[in-house]
């Protein structure tokens, strides 16, 4: 049996044994990172639900999209080196973080909390940088506005998926709806989250206990289970919008792999140098599911020089007559 396997036997077990013994467990105390950092989160209304966010630095505008049961936190130590040149947007999606918990949820309105956001704060032109999930936003931003995005970085993203049966198993039973209601009430998110990041981590020393308590924090907010369920439980079809409007990005796109993903294999990387015509991957070795965490330093200098690109080329791009642009897939409705 592999290590990674036990660990999920283990977690369920010890989810049994919770059943009978358990009566609760204490919120975790997160989010000092932001005092380390001088940030603070700010929030704005869209669609009458509060989404935070984070915004520093000076210069073109970089926006950070992070993944599945993430949050700006998996920014953390990206945003300070990106700062120094750009200004910095980092967002909790609807339904993670700090951000709002909507009943129901789908990927769509994912996208348009996203673009909202930008309206909201003023902001036109802009950088798109997203992991997992938030690759996928990221991706739908640039085929539904590709006036707006000029750069797309997408980290170990979500894309070519054909729905909830793809997904890895411990996220197929937190958004299970039989076996996830039961899930959220255990006392084990602690447990729950230690066990998905030792799966997301290569490297097993970065599932710190602060780490543990940021990605577990969420967790513990009302409405959090039913509005993952509800993202990833909604119409199949958004996942099939998904990868057709892949097809439609014409924006240059650097994309960043972890050799070591478990989650998404690395061929989902080629995946999307195939379909997008000015891309180029880059695949680090070592580095898991979030490079932007495990591999800081190196998905730092890919960033700085990729985002320089485009200061040094907006110009050129403006001056050259535009090709007719593609037809978008129409987004399903929700």
């Amino acid at each position: 049996m592999s290590r990674r396997r036990g660990s999920l036997v283990l977690a369920m077990l010890a989810a049994l044994v919770g059943i009978w013994w358990a009566r609760g467990e204490r919120p975790p105390v997160a989010g000092g990172w932001f005092r380390d950092s001088g940030l603070e989160l700010a929030s704005v209304m869209i669609d009458e639900h509060a989404v935070r966010y984070v915004r520093t630095g000076s210069g073109s505008a970089v926006l950070l999209v992070h993944g599945f049961g993430s949050s700006v936190y998996t920014w953390r130590d990206a945003i300070p080196v990106l700062a120094e040149d750009y200004e910095i947007i980092g967002l909790d999606l609807p339904g993670f973080g700090s951000s709002d918990r909507p009943p129901s949820l789908s990927f769509r309105e994912l996208v348009n909390a996203t673009s909202g956001l930008l309206d909201r704060l003023g902001v036109g032109q802009v950088s798109v940088v997203g992991n997992s999930l938030g690759g996928g936003v990221a991706a739908a931003l640039a085929a539904l506005e590709p006036e707006r995005v000029q750069r797309l970085v997408l980290i170990d993203s979500i894309g070519f998926q054909h729905g909830v049966e793809d997904a890895p198993l411990l996220l197929r039973l937190v958004t299970s709806p039989t076996w996830g209601p039961i899930f959220a009430r255990l006392p084990l998110k602690r447990a729950s989250a230690r066990l998905a990041l030792r799966q997301v981590f290569h490297d097993d020393a970065f599932v710190t206990d602060e780490r543990v308590e940021e990605y577990a924090a969420p967790w513990f907010r009302p409405g959090t289970a039913p509005a993952v369920r509800s993202l990833f439980r909604a119409d199949p079809q958004q996942w099939l919008w998904l990868r057709d409007s892949i097809q439609s990005i014409r924006v240059p796109t650097l994309v960043i792999w972890g050799a070591e993903d478990t989650w998404i294999p690395v061929e989902h990387a080629r995946l999307f140098e195939a379909a997008i015509p000015d891309s180029h991957v880059e695949i680090l070795d070592a580095c898991g599911h979030m490079p932007q965490e495990e591999c800081s330093g190196r998905v730092s200098t890919l960033l700085r020089a990729f985002l320089a690109l485009a200061d040094t080329t907006t110009a050129a791009i403006a001056a050259t007559p535009a090709s007719p642009p593609q037809s978008v897939p129409r987004a399903p409705e929700t």
